[in-house]
């Protein structure tokens, strides 16, 4: 029964995940501007 717990936790980090994805393409948007910086 706990095992199924761990798989509900699973699905639940999966929808989670798309509100992370817009944070790292922000990084690399910072990162271009100080690739810019260097040029």
């Amino acid at each position: 029964m706990e095992n199924e717990d761990t798989c509900q936790k699973t699905a639940s980090k999966t929808p989670n995940e798309p509100r992370e994805y817009p944070f790292p393409p922000k990084e690399p948007n910072k990162n271009t501007q100080n690739v810019d910086f260097l040029l």
